[in-house]
């Protein structure tokens, strides 16, 4: 998936899915990578904290 915005570019990149055995339970994990260009690195940090924010689970 890519993002562009002005100059700005977000390529979301996303690894195989696997699955994440912890004791009993299996989760399933898969890895991201963010690219960001075009940003500067306080606009980068800002972005990724969103995207930290937007994508936590609560458990529910």
């Amino acid at each position: 998936m890519t993002r562009i915005d002005g100059e700005k570019r977000l390529e979301i990149t996303l690894g195989p899915e696997r699955t994440r055995q912890i004791g009993r339970l299996s989760v399933p994990v898969t890895d991201v990578r963010l690219e960001f260009s075009g940003y500067t690195e306080a606009e980068a940090e800002d972005a990724l904290k969103l995207f930290d924010r937007m994508f936590q689970k609560g458990g529910g």
